[in-house]
């Protein structure tokens, strides 16, 4: 009879592991969560994003429609979602939310959404520094003016140091990454898992030292290295 019992309680194990892995697979398909740190796009913030750009563009704008977006899910400190409205007062709270950015004919579009996709509204819409990227025929692309400047003004903040053009060689690269962190992915972030293009400035001080940041534009980038 002992030999039966042993078989009886590993066959319970496997049925139970079984269930286990059935659960997780469900859960999985319908996007409520994702295992080992790999974030879930939220399609349906992304959705609302453009339709409400359509609606303010009187024109139907789609990610397949020569636009871009990127996404980002934070914690901020209340309920403004990092963008308070002038003569509006929010809840002290810390609230999750979402940051959307849609790149449409030039114009960054940023929106914000709570966690659970509602609230959404436009945070604020900027001409994109620099317009779209001229790739000229020989491969090679102007400077992205506004973006270096942007770059050596955050390593100054950072550093306390003084470099400028003139005291320091920099250099730009812009390429296709697998995802939008650009090959530099951040501590607590997310990121979109699709190719994008975008850039990678390094800045060398004639002192010193190599700066590697990487970023979309004026507005949207970040120290890799350095």
């Amino acid at each position: 009879m002992q030999p039966r019992s042993i078989k009886r309680s590993s066959l319970l194990v496997i049925v139970a592991i079984v269930v286990v892995l059935i659960v997780v697979a469900l859960y999985l398909a319908r996007g409520k969560f994702a295992l080992f740190g790999t974030a879930v796009q939220p399609t349906t913030v992304i959705n609302t994003a453009y339709s409400a750009v359509s609606k303010l563009l009187g024109k139907t704008v789609s990610p397949n429609d020569h636009s871009v977006y990127i996404w980002t899910q934070s914690v901020y400190p209340d309920t403004s979602l990092g963008c308070p409205q002038p003569g509006q007062t929010y809840p002290q709270v810390q609230t999750g939310g979402y940051e959307v950015t849609i790149t449409f004919n030039g114009v960054n579009y940023d929106y914000r959404a709570k966690d659970d996709g509602t609230g959404l509204f436009l945070c604020a819409s900027v001409q994109a520094p620099g317009g779209p990227v001229n790739v000229k025929s020989d491969g090679t692309v102007d400077e992205p003016v506004a973006l270096v400047n942007a770059v050596i003004a955050d390593l100054n903040s950072r550093r306390g140091t003084a470099y400028t053009r003139d005291n320091s060689r920099f250099f730009y690269t812009y390429a296709s990454y697998a995802d939008s962190s650009l090959g530099c992915p951040q501590p607590g972030q997310t990121y979109t898992q699709a190719p994008i293009f975008g850039w990678q400035i390094l800045v060398k001080p004639n002192a010193g030292g190599s700066f590697d940041y990487r970023g979309f534009d004026e507005t949207h980038f970040w120290p890799c290295a350095g």
